[in-house]
């Protein structure tokens, strides 16, 4: 590589990275309430199979604009979170297992909009470095990012939810 073509390409994700983490993170969230926070593990259908524990937020949504970013940082590391579009179960199919509260919508984060309900599921392993904001900031924390600017919303509580056994 040349080092013009090292220019045009480094120096632009520098400027990126900059803006992100130079940002202020308001306290007060304008664009979603917390309605609940829980853990629920999910055990394995098959005999001898591992199960997994999920940790979720459900938020409703209050933003003009669709949520860009949604990091949580709990006790440990700041894991970035996936953001669907939330259906409080009413009438519960036969074939669903006792404990979901909630379906969600696939690949429905850019469709988000006013009164929507959200769920958030922190992934382990996440793709996407936090910024160094986000990363300075306080534990048991969402920080969420829409139209541009961050907000950060405390989370006192977060229930266990009784295990589902998957079929």
């Amino acid at each position: 590589m040349t080092s013009r073509t090292l220019i045009r390409f480094f120096v632009p994700l520098l400027f990126v990275n900059y803006s992100c983490s130079a940002q202020a993170i308001s306290r007060k969230p304008t664009d979603h309430k917390l309605i609940e926070a829980y853990s629920q593990e999910k055990l394995s259908g098959v005999p001898g199979g591992s199960g997994a524990t999920y940790l979720k937020f459900i938020l409703k949504w209050t933003g003009k604009g669709a949520p860009e970013f949604i990091y949580w940082k709990g006790t440990a590391d700041v894991v970035q979170c996936r953001i669907e579009r939330a259906h409080k179960v009413v009438e519960r199919p036969r074939d669903m297992p006792a404990g979901i509260d909630y379906f969600f919508e696939r690949n429905s984060q850019s469709s988000i909009v006013t009164g929507d309900t959200v769920m958030v599921s922190a992934l382990k392993g996440a793709v996407e470095k936090a910024p160094s904001s986000v990363m300075r900031g306080r534990r048991n924390t969402l920080y969420v990012r829409s139209g541009g600017k961050w907000s950060a919303t405390s989370v006192k509580n977060i229930i266990k939810k009784k295990a589902i056994a998957m079929p």
